[in-house]
């Protein structure tokens, strides 16, 4: 058998093995897996006696994509992305907001020329007509900084990834379309933001638009943080900061598309 024979079969039997791989299924795993990767928890009722791994439940349970992803899988997501800005991957859902209502959610996902994974989020106001060019501006630079918070926290994926929040004025480019005051509001942020939010507000508003519910007990007249960690970003917006089990709850809907 002659040598090139040999390196071509070497060469096909690699490329198979390679297009098998690939094509290999991203295995789910059950809820108790997820809670002894992120907390060492093997099992449900220990994980209603750990606020933060009760947290990731509740996010499970509440949101319309209810894939479990392997943490694994989800670490290496942004390789399964093909999608750049002039066609990205749209992710959309809806969780329980509040337990109760619907609140949609929506980004789009793509790698930009540096291999950049993007998660970006465009805002619609309605009204923005009523609001000078430096109000806007100033709003907008709240949400820039909001989404380096984001950016800046992520330590669950060893690729680099950016997020993004825009104000955009075309309604159907936007994934949530609220309107814009002037004085302070509670939201809800499907229906109204506020110029006078904090960076710290905004970075928790755009939690939801990336799919996660509050972790605070809500209701219209106010919210309790007593049974949530104030470290979580979901549960105190000015204390707390982006957990692992957040960026795993965004970056798995991108296996789940597949």
């Amino acid at each position: 058998m002659n040598s090139s024979f040999l390196k071509g079969l070497c060469l096909g039997v690699a490329a198979l093995m390679a297009s098998q791989s690939f094509a290999l299924p991203f295995e789910q795993v059950s809820r108790e897996e997820l809670y002894t990767h992120f907390f060492n928890i093997q099992s449900d009722d220990e994980c209603k006696e750990n606020t933060s791994c009760r947290m990731l439940r509740r996010h499970l349970i509440r949101d319309t994509n209810n894939c479990e992803m392997n943490p694994m899988d989800v670490d290496i997501a942004s390789n399964y992305v093909q999608a750049d800005s002039r066609d990205p991957m749209d992710i959309s859902g809806a969780i329980r907001y509040l337990g109760v209502a619907p609140g949609t959610y929506g980004y789009d996902t793509f790698v930009d020329p540096t291999g950049t994974l993007v998660i970006e989020s465009r805002m619609h106001f309605s009204n923005l007509d009523d609001y000078s060019a430096a109000q806007i501006q100033s709003m907008q630079s709240k949400m820039n900084r909001a989404a380096e918070k984001w950016t800046s926290n992520n330590t669950y994926s060893d690729y680099p990834v950016r997020f993004s929040l825009k104000i955009t004025k075309n309604r159907s480019d936007a994934h949530i379309s609220a309107k814009l005051k002037r004085k302070f509001t509670r939201g809800p942020y499907f229906s109204k933001w506020s110029l006078s939010w904090t960076t710290s507000t905004v970075a928790h508003e755009f939690g939801h638009l990336l799919g996660l519910d509050d972790e605070y007990s809500n209701n219209p007249f106010g919210g309790s943080m007593k049974n949530c960690s104030h470290s979580s970003i979901m549960c105190n917006s000015n204390r707390g900061r982006v957990q692992n089990y957040h960026y795993y709850l965004i970056f798995r809907r991108l296996l789940c598309k597949r």
